[in-house]
Protein backbone atom coordinates (compact mmCIF):
# COMPACT_ATOMS: atom_id res chain seq x y z
CA UNK A 1 0.00 0.00 0.00
CA UNK A 2 2.88 2.56 0.68
CA UNK A 3 4.22 2.16 -2.22
CA UNK A 4 0.81 3.40 -4.08
CA UNK A 5 0.96 6.73 -1.93
CA UNK A 6 1.97 9.46 -3.86
CA UNK A 7 3.05 12.02 -0.74
CA UNK A 8 6.02 13.34 -2.47
CA UNK A 9 4.68 16.36 -3.90
CA UNK A 10 3.91 17.75 -0.49
CA UNK A 11 7.27 16.65 1.56
CA UNK A 12 8.99 20.02 0.59
CA UNK A 13 6.00 21.75 2.71
CA UNK A 14 7.51 19.95 5.66
CA UNK A 15 9.34 22.07 7.99
CA UNK A 16 9.91 20.46 10.86
CA UNK A 17 12.65 18.28 11.92
CA UNK A 18 11.69 14.57 11.38
CA UNK A 19 13.39 11.26 12.28
CA UNK A 20 12.33 8.63 9.92
CA UNK A 21 12.91 4.91 11.45
CA UNK A 22 12.45 2.10 9.30
CA UNK A 23 13.35 -1.85 9.39
CA UNK A 24 15.36 -3.07 6.95
CA UNK A 25 12.90 -6.70 5.87
CA UNK A 26 10.12 -4.30 6.21
CA UNK A 27 7.26 -5.37 4.10
CA UNK A 28 4.53 -3.20 4.47
CA UNK A 29 6.87 0.23 4.42
CA UNK A 30 9.92 -1.18 2.56
CA UNK A 31 13.26 0.99 2.98
CA UNK A 32 12.99 2.49 -0.91
CA UNK A 33 9.56 4.33 0.83
CA UNK A 34 11.90 5.43 3.53
CA UNK A 35 14.61 6.91 1.56
CA UNK A 36 11.74 8.54 -0.87
CA UNK A 37 10.45 10.13 2.64
CA UNK A 38 13.44 11.19 3.84
CA UNK A 39 15.05 12.71 0.34
CA UNK A 40 11.46 15.12 0.32
CA UNK A 41 11.72 16.71 3.66
CA UNK A 42 14.00 19.00 4.16
CA UNK A 43 15.35 18.22 7.57
CA UNK A 44 14.86 14.73 7.59
CA UNK A 45 17.24 11.74 9.70
CA UNK A 46 16.79 8.09 8.20
CA UNK A 47 17.92 5.48 10.44
CA UNK A 48 17.49 1.88 9.40
CA UNK A 49 17.20 -1.31 11.54
CA UNK A 50 19.46 -4.65 9.78
CA UNK A 51 17.17 -7.12 12.27
CA UNK A 52 14.03 -5.32 11.99
CA UNK A 53 10.43 -5.82 9.71
CA UNK A 54 7.76 -3.79 10.51
CA UNK A 55 8.40 -3.25 14.50
CA UNK A 56 11.97 -2.17 15.17
CA UNK A 57 10.64 -0.80 18.36
CA UNK A 58 9.54 -4.54 19.19
CA UNK A 59 12.14 -6.07 17.26
CA UNK A 60 15.45 -4.00 18.11
CA UNK A 61 14.08 -1.81 21.33
CA UNK A 62 17.52 -0.86 22.27
CA UNK A 63 18.77 0.36 18.85
CA UNK A 64 15.17 2.14 18.34
CA UNK A 65 15.16 4.05 21.95
CA UNK A 66 18.85 4.87 21.28
CA UNK A 67 18.00 6.27 17.89
CA UNK A 68 15.18 8.08 19.01
CA UNK A 69 17.04 9.49 22.17
CA UNK A 70 19.59 10.85 19.96
CA UNK A 71 17.39 13.29 17.63
CA UNK A 72 15.60 14.48 20.37
CA UNK A 73 18.78 15.24 21.84
CA UNK A 74 19.56 17.30 19.16
CA UNK A 75 16.75 19.29 19.37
Amino acid sequence: MARKLDYAPRLGEIEAAALILCGRHDPQYPPACSEALAAGIRRARAVYFARSGHYPFIEEPEAFWRAVGDFLAQR
